[in-house]
Formats: C-alpha cells, structure tokens, sequence
C-alpha cells in the first residue's frame, strides 16, 4: 500500500478529540486507568502510544506531499484558505490517519497479523535511513529518535496487512460497461427559444462544434462522462450514443441538452476507472469492517499535548521522504 492509498482512507474522516474516546454499547464513555501515561505521548489506541513527535513528524510530511498527493498546489490554495485554515486541515488529517493506523493494529490480532522479526529489522533500516535524509535541523526541531520512526514504519506494515487481508477476498471484478467512460461535446441552454434555434441550426447541417461555441451556456463544450455524472434520465441517452452520433434535444430540469458523442468507449480513462471502482470496493469493505471494530478499541487523547502539537514554527524544516522511503523498503 502506497501513500496515495494509505492517505486515500483517511480523507472522509476528520476526527474531532470527542471522536477519540471509545465508546461501550450504550453509548458510554469508556475510559480505562492503567499506568500514569509518559509526558511525551498525546494519545493512545489500547496499549499502542503516539508521541508528539511522531505527529510532527506526520505533520510535516502531509504538508510538504499535500499538493503530490491530492493534485492540489499549496500556493494555489493559500489564495482560498489561509495558511493557518491549511495547516489546521492537515493538522486534523494527521491525528485522523495516525489513529486509524493505530486501530488497525489492534484489528491484527484478530486475523493473527503480526510482523517477523525480518520486518522489524526492515522497519528498523528504513528509519536509519529516513534519518540520514532528514537534515539535522528538522530531527532537532521534531526532536524525535530513530526507534520512534521505526514504531511509525512497523505500524505501517501492520496496517498494510490487516487491509490486504481483509480485502482480498472482496470481487473487484467491473465490467468495461460499468467503468466505459464516454468523450463527448455538448450544448447546454436555459430558455426554450434557444433551445429551438440550437435544434434547427443542427437539423439543417450545422456543424456542432461550431453550434456549441454560439450557444453553449455550461462551463465545458468536451467533456469526458463516467457514469453517475448526469441524471438517470440523460445517463440513459448518453450511454446508448455510437461514435459520431448526436442525439436529439433532452429536456431537463435546469434547462436543454443536446450531446454529440466523440468517442463511446475511452479505453485509457475507462481502464483507470476500472482500477478506481475496484479500489472503491475494496475500500468500503474495509470501512465496515473498521467502523465495527472501532467501537471497541479504547483510544485516549490528552487535550492539552493535542493543542501544543502544531507545526507552525517550521518553515525551515521538511519530511517529504517519510513515505517515499516506507515505499522503498515495504
């Protein structure tokens, strides 16, 4: 599992602290007093701690992949949210993702998951050698030790194993009809009277390209459709169009379409929703194997360490070879 998939889990989950404590049947807090918990952890699943600086370590990784991950550039978005909404985003995205890993862990021993003393000493390689990457100022900043680093790794190869497990088993067969995703122009208009003058324009031999340029009121002329983009309705007429054929107008809630189809099948964006659809799948059985479980784990957050943990003191500093090199060695 690569860090696009591993961070993929993470994303329609933001968790707030009141998330973080397990809760019993009735719905009941459930809260277990053990020994007194070290001053540098922030919180715990079971008997599993996270220190403040593995999450800052977490943190800095998330933000410095953030825009390789998710195709977005932080620049960009700096002109949408400020600085301080981003790095809170990311800040949450990391206590959800780092507690999910920790839950996954507990779900090993469920299916007798647990890793050889070869990946342990794997773990315990890949952390020497993010260190050597690291400059010496971010391993002062984070202050953070080789063996915390090879726990993060170790609990990144547990939670590879329990979702492989648990979803291989799960049919990610898809049909090429499922996934056919269809390279289209379209005209789109509000008022009838436009709608009429579109239909005779192309009843007399216009060509729709040129039309569509005259008329079109949508964002887009091209487009490429996968299924669920359109309403039932239209969906229907698009997915039934050859290559080259038009259809007639359709008319719409929110106004008038008339679609010519370019192509009927793309392969290379059809073979790659194939590939999103199968990941879909196993992605939601995974989800309702976790959220079940979840409610049984006990996870302790301790407020005040959570507040102190930010990262917005670290300009200077990076981690963006923390998943590559996880990568290279699992």
């Amino acid at each position: 599992m690569n860090k696009k998939r591993i961070l993929s889990l993470f994303m329609a989950v933001v968790l707030s602290s009141s998330f973080l404590a397990g809760c019993g049947e009735e719905g009941e807090e459930i809260v277990v007093f053990t020994t007194p918990i070290p001053e540098n952890v922030v919180f715990t699943v079971e008997d599993t701690e996270c220190t403040k600086a593995q999450l800052k370590l977490l943190m800095l990784s998330n933000r410095d992949t953030y825009g390789d991950i998710y195709g977005i550039d932080i620049s960009e978005t700096a002109n949408m949210r400020t600085e301080a909404e981003l790095l809170s985003y990311i800040r949450d995205l990391t206590l959800s993702q780092w507690v999910k890993i920790c839950v996954m862990n507990e779900i090993a021993a469920d299916y007798d998951i647990e890793l050889s003393d070869i990946d342990r000493s794997v773990a315990s390689s890949a952390a020497v050698e993010l260190v050597t990457r690291l400059s010496e100022e971010t391993i002062e900043y984070l202050n953070i030790t080789i063996d915390e680093i090879a726990q993060m790794y170790e609990l990144l190869a547990v939670s590879d194993k329990v979702y492989e497990t648990i979803t291989k088993n799960i049919s990610t067969e898809v049909s090429d009809d499922e996934s056919r995703v269809l390279r289209i122009r379209q005209i789109f208009v509000q008022e009838e009277d436009k709608a009429c003058a579109v239909a005779a324009e192309l009843e007399n031999g216009a060509d729709f390209a040129v039309t569509a340029a005259s008329y079109n009121e949508a964002d887009e002329i091209s487009l490429n459709v996968y299924r669920g983009d359109f309403s039932e309705d239209i969906e229907k007429v698009l997915f039934t169009l050859n290559d080259d054929e038009m259809s007639a107008r359709i008319d719409a809630s929110n106004g008038y379409y008339f679609f010519y189809c370019v192509s009927k099948y793309d392969e290379e964006l059809s073979e790659a929703n194939k590939k999103v659809i199968s990941d879909n799948r196993q992605r939601e059985a995974f989800d309702k194997v976790y959220k079940e479980y979840e409610k049984k784990v006990d996870r302790r957050l301790i407020e005040e360490r959570w507040a102190a943990v930010d990262i917005t003191d670290a300009d200077g500093f990076g981690a963006t070879d923390f998943y590559p090199v996880y990568d290279r060695y699992f």
